[in-house]
């Protein structure tokens, strides 16, 4: 016998932050997942998932899905597959959108009356895993909701922001802050570094002044301190927000300096897209030595 559609959950996107989702999503709910990379099925089989063959399969077993996809490009192409095959429901959006890309999506399934809810999230990997993300919800509360049991299994601080635009742009506003203290941190630490103060002494300092912030501390504790640049948010991750950050100052005719001026700094620094973002500092630091 078929589970009631109200038990069971559709998620699409394994990847590094799908993986924590569907670890604190199977507390309440049997999870239909789907991803093109087997590898990734894999490991999501083995925590508890339950495959899906194709979209069109996915969107006949459940009315709710989330999806946690690497940005609009492929969020459009899902969504696009899940009308075509008919889904009738509620489609939670996770990833990282720009705000027309999401007010467009919203739009287009209203005309087939599909509630999209834009929820993009900060914590990264550990908040994901921990169910201790920060949510944004493009929609006004809805308590005793199913909308509201998912969010507090996969979310410590819930804001409900009443429409997608503000979702998604509050997000991008977050990441465009992060990856400005990232950089700042590399040159900082370069800094030191030339005037041959150890950076340990440096962090223990600087943490009782103005320039302390949990940017410096989550890439020193995670990342610098302990020399471990796997991706938590990458550094392709990073370049793709900027190109989106960039789009909505255009949109609003504003000429921000920093985005460009970031972008550049990637491009110059880093190689290798697919490591973290705090990868910048070592390479950063590595090229001053040589220079």
């Amino acid at each position: 016998m078929s589970p009631d559609k109200e038990e069971v959950l559709g998620l699409v996107g394994v990847g590094v932050m799908g993986i924590g989702l569907l670890s604190n999503l199977i507390k309440r709910f049997q999870v239909m997942i789907y991803d093109i990379d087997d590898a990734r099925l894999k490991i999501a089989i083995e925590i508890g998932g339950k495959k899906a063959e194709s979209l069109e399969m996915l969107a006949q077993c459940t009315d709710l899905i989330i999806l946690s996809l690497p940005g609009p490009e492929q969020v459009n192409s899902v969504v696009n597959s899940l009308l075509l095959s008919g889904f009738s429901g509620t489609i939670i959006d996770t990833s990282t959108n720009d705000p027309e890309t999401s007010v467009e999506i919203f739009e287009k399934c209203s005309v087939k009356e599909v509630m999209y809810v834009a929820s993009p999230v900060i914590g990264g990997e550990k908040g994901a895993k921990l169910g201790e993300l920060t949510v944004i919800v493009g929609l006004p509360e809805q308590k005793g909701s199913k909308l509201d049991i998912i969010m507090n299994l996969i979310g410590k601080n819930i804001f409900y922001v009443n429409n997608p635009r503000a979702a998604s742009a509050i997000k991008l506003i977050n990441n465009f802050m992060s990856i400005g203290n990232t950089l700042i941190l590399a040159e900082a630490l370069t800094l030191a570094q030339a005037e041959d103060i150890p950076l340990d002494l440096l962090h223990n300092v600087i943490k009782y002044g103005s320039g302390y912030s949990v940017a410096y501390e989550r890439r020193w504790k995670n990342n610098i301190s302990v020399d471990n640049y796997m991706p938590g948010y990458s550094i392709s991750l990073a370049k793709k927000d900027l190109r989106l950050i960039g789009k909505i100052a255009e949109a609003n005719g504003l000429s921000l300096i920093f985005p460009y001026l970031s972008m550049n700094a990637l491009e110059y620094v880093a190689r290798d897209t697919s490591k973290d973002i705090s990868w910048l500092v070592k390479v950063y630091m590595d090229l001053k030595k040589k220079g």
